[in-house]
């Protein structure tokens, strides 16, 4: 009889941004930072990321994440962040669900009312607070890395795209953020497909036009994230937005990275002072982010801001994949969309 290898997962969705989390299965070498486990992902388990990632056990807006063992006394799990397009530096909806799994993953009897959990990720330490009541967890609000403005209002000209200004910030990701102001296109999910490929092309662009660096990190030097923010249809929401990253993947919820991104650029345009709060929709709507400017500090030559971000995510199921070495299509498949 064959052993065929298998794998257990944890599925969530943020307000619809779904997640897929490996927390067991993979021995990583004794002594690694995160920046080592994330080279052996990239070098030995690429793999197993396309196999989850991709059809028929994903599909191609499907979100990831290894947790890993901590390298740090100062955190309790690392966290590398994968999409069908490779490796992610930082996800913060993620971070929301990942968060929310591990207290709900607790017998109800030893669930306090706040849980505290600190991540390493390849972008720096995130912290996250776990709220439950009765025994249920209800919400997580986490504390992102520090998020500065790299450069406003880059001119971009797409040819029959139309012209763009975009502002370039990081947290957590190089994004680049546009204000949507097309009165013909609703930034809503029934126009995916068209904000999609706008923001493929819009990124092709930036990278091509703007080169980044983080000051602290050397592997983070490219724009991967592009956001489209405009007005909400929910009374208490201040923006909407649509985020597109990977090889074209397309967000669903309000984005935990993108909230950050979005306090660090209002607050650069002068919207947002110390203390106050930014709340935004998905293209789902189904409920909100609360982003809130927490404090300020200096990341190389930056000012930059540091935000938390609240949402909510919820628990959808359970998986053992099977990967049976005869399998052709063991390591999954994408097929291009008309």
């Amino acid at each position: 009889m064959q052993i065929i290898p298998s794998i257990d997962v944890t599925y969530t969705h943020t307000e619809g941004a779904p997640l897929c989390i490996v927390q067991s299965g993979i021995t990583y070498p004794h002594g690694s930072d995160i920046h080592q486990k994330r080279r052996f992902l990239e070098e030995n388990y690429d793999w197993l990321r396309r196999a989850l990632m991709n059809e028929p056990r994903g599909h191609r807006n499907t979100y990831g994440v290894f947790l890993t063992p901590p390298s740090s006394p100062d955190a309790d799990a690392g966290t590398i962040w994968m999409c069908s397009g490779g490796f992610m530096h930082g996800c913060g909806h993620g971070t929301i669900a990942a968060a929310m799994a591990i207290v709900a993953a607790r017998p109800a009897i030893d669930i306090p009312e706040y849980t505290t959990l600190r991540f390493e990720t390849t972008a720096g330490l995130v912290t996250a607070e776990v709220h439950a009541r009765d025994s249920r967890v209800q919400w997580c609000r986490f504390e992102h890395v520090p998020a500065f403005v790299v450069d406003r209002k880059v001119r971009v000209d797409l040819g029959h795209w139309g012209r763009f200004n975009v502002d370039i910030v990081f947290a957590g990701n190089f994004f680049g953020l546009v204000e949507w102001d097309n009165p013909e296109v609703a930034l809503s999910a029934d126009n995916g497909k068209y904000i999609r490929e706008l923001a493929v092309a819009l990124r092709a662009k930036l990278r091509e036009q703007v080169p980044v660096q983080h000051p602290e990190y050397a592997d983070i030097a490219t724009i991967d994230v592009i956001g489209f923010h405009g007005k909400a249809s929910r009374p208490d929401a201040d923006y909407r937005v649509a985020y597109m990253w990977g090889d074209g993947q397309l967000s669903r919820g309000p984005g935990g990275t993108g909230s950050s991104a979005m306090v660090a650029l209002y607050e650069d345009q002068g919207r947002l002072k110390l203390g106050d709060t930014l709340t935004s929709e998905g293209l789902l709507a189904s409920g909100i982010f609360e982003a809130k400017l927490t404090s300020e500090t200096r990341i190389g030559k930056y000012r930059a801001v540091v935000p938390t971000v609240k949402g909510r995510a919820f628990l959808i199921g359970s998986a053992k994949w099977l990967f049976d070495p005869e399998d052709p299509l063991r390591e999954g498949f994408t097929i291009a969309e008309v």
